[in-house]
């Protein structure tokens, strides 16, 4: 299920990109999306109000060293 939805995603990705973004490639902005370390999603609801959903995203301490054996 999951490869299907990172294919879907990409598949709707690169449509997007070709009709208003000129030679960015689905990978590039998939790159891009990579590096945001905050985002809010607003949701309308139907009586008004909305809904925030907010995602802070926090690097470990030792995300980029690699151990060895």
């Amino acid at each position: 299920m999951i490869r299907f939805l990172a294919y879907a995603l990409q598949v709707t990705l690169k449509t997007r990109l070709k009709h208003s973004a000129d030679g960015v490639t689905s990978r590039t902005a998939s790159e891009k999306f990579a590096a945001v370390q905050m985002l809010d999603v607003r949701l309308p609801t139907a009586d008004g109000r909305e809904i925030i959903f907010s995602r802070y995203i926090h690097q470990r301490r030792n995300s980029n060293s690699c151990s060895t054996r």
